[in-house]
């Protein structure tokens, strides 16, 4: 499981649209859920929506994250869109910040032909519990849209 983490909110909390703000995991809890086994990706540095900004703008964002989670001693592989927005310079920007992989939203199974930069996921949020993950992972994929 990847952990994205918005760098400059880490050991705060989220103020994401009309969420109640919620703690967010420390440095030192991260580190922990890496020596676990599980990834901790860019989620960029102020969780805005990449989609309404140019590609100069979304370029720093990643990169701000990137550097923020490398002094730290993280060396994210994937990044994560905020809201899942993202416009034509998105993959473009995601690529020339140096990620392999970047996750949208879809709410589905990974297809052929599928963008790298821009893959579906299925999210975790604040709260699920094992019965909504078991829903997540192998129930709703094969619901009818």
């Amino acid at each position: 499981m990847t952990i994205y983490a918005v760098s400059d909110r880490v050991g705060e909390t989220s103020l994401w649209e009309d969420e109640l703000a919620r703690p967010l995991a420390t440095w030192e809890r991260l580190k922990e859920a890496e020596d676990a086994g599980h990834e901790i990706g860019n989620h960029t540095a102020t969780h805005p929506r990449l989609g309404l900004m140019s590609f100069e703008d979304q370029l720093a964002e990643l990169v701000r994250c990137r550097e923020a989670l490398a002094a730290q001693g993280f060396q994210p592989g994937s990044f994560c869109y905020p809201y899942g927005s993202l416009n034509g310079d998105s993959r473009r920007a995601v690529r020339e910040a140096g990620y392999s992989v970047g996750m949208a939203l879809g709410k589905r199974a990974v297809r052929p032909g599928d963008p790298i930069e821009a893959l579906p996921r299925i999210v975790m949020a604040y709260g699920d519990g094992l019965p909504l993950l078991i829903y997540k992972l192998s129930i709703r994929p094969h619901l009818k849209k």
